[in-house]
């Protein structure tokens, strides 16, 4: 029965993203162009496929390469509204969390929370007129605005083939709206892939001639503790730790704590979830059962820059919290003929 419910909320929503879309294909509805070159960082499903690490690899790339870019985001979760430039001095809960991790790790870049995509980049334009380049953060189905540069994340793991609608499934877009992306990224792939397997990934989508396509997976540094005053030191080579997060998807993250100690428990917590003093204890007693292994306890990037300035986080945990950090890395690449691609978009626009 319960299936059979989603079935038909599916269809529902299938019409209406359907009716939406042919508005825009059709003129009813318009796209708007800016002066600036807008890449939009999308995917077509609900949950994490790693769009905020692609859009941390796209800023650092353009940096490096002498670019003055600014990050664009809704700001999801977050419980203010309109347009509102990120600070490192605010709470998350006014930005977000993943906009206010990506202001933590470039702190001299405009970072901009916007339901009105197109209002955001003009504000963007007008109050830092030195932008060459603006990245938005999830904005494939916000056809009100044409990017110059449509860059679409597929999950390895979760083929969009064989997805359905919400809420049968995870997919909020039409599989062909996939024609308007300029460059696709599939994320969380094995480290190794043979020709065979990219070539179905491929087919699954209808890869276009001149669609561009990155196959990616993700590494994981060195653990770092959050507060670094009075942290409990960790072995290294027969450490142990309790896990929490977050997230949409969980398990990378615990594999990738895996690879430097042993995970003895998971905490999982919904995607973008606000931290109780609840919470905190119930994280804590799980390690407390674990006394004899002497556990740190781990969190990802996102879920760190929640708790970073939280004063509901006890002493006890603040003294054995480590942080995961992760970055996008390229396939048998290192990602520098993305960037050329993006360039020859934006040329070719």
């Amino acid at each position: 029965m319960i299936k059979l419910f989603k079935a038909l909320a599916a269809g529902l929503y299938a019409t209406g993203v359907f009716l939406r879309n042919l508005m825009y294909d059709v003129g009813l509805l318009r796209s708007m162009c800016h002066r600036v070159p807008v890449v939009c960082v999308g995917n077509i499903t609900v949950g994490g496929t790693g769009k905020t690490p692609t859009v941390e690899f796209l800023v650092e790339s353009l940096l490096v390469l002498g670019h003055r870019p600014a990050v664009l985001s809704r700001g999801y979760g977050r419980r203010t509204k309109g347009y509102l430039e990120v600070t490192c001095d605010q709470p998350f809960i006014n930005t977000g969390d993943e906009p206010m991790q990506i202001k933590m790790k470039f702190p001299t870049i405009p970072v901009v929370v916007c339901e009105d995509r197109n209002m955001g980049v003009e504000r963007i334009m007008k109050e830092h007129p030195q932008t060459d380049i603006v990245i938005m953060d999830d904005g494939f189905q916000h056809r009100s605005i044409r990017p110059t540069v449509n860059i679409v994340l597929l999950d390895f793991t979760r083929p969009v083939s064989s997805d359905h609608f919400l809420p049968l499934g995870t997919l909020r877009d039409e599989r062909r709206q996939l024609r308007r992306a300029d460059i696709f990224i599939v994320t969380k792939t094995p480290g190794e892939l043979s020709a065979e397997q990219k070539a179905a990934v491929a087919e699954s989508i209808s890869l276009r001639d001149n669609q561009q396509m990155y196959f990616t997976t993700m590494s994981y540094g060195a653990l770092r503790p959050l507060f670094a005053e009075d942290v409990m030191a960790w072995d290294e080579e027969d450490g142990a730790a309790v896990v929490f997060s977050g997230i949409a998807n969980p398990l990378p993250f615990e594999k990738g704590v895996g690879e430097q100690c042993k995970v003895l428990e998971s905490v999982s917590f919904a995607d973008h979830h606000v931290y109780t003093v609840g919470d905190m204890k119930r994280v804590l007693k799980v390690r407390s059962s674990y006394k004899a292994e002497k556990p740190i306890v781990v969190t990802t990037e996102k879920d760190a820059v929640k708790l970073s300035g939280n004063s509901k986080v006890p002493e006890e945990l603040r003294g054995v919290l480590y942080v995961l950090p992760m970055r996008l890395d390229f396939v048998g690449g290192d990602g520098r003929e993305l960037i050329k691609d993006i360039y020859n978009v934006i040329e070719a626009d």
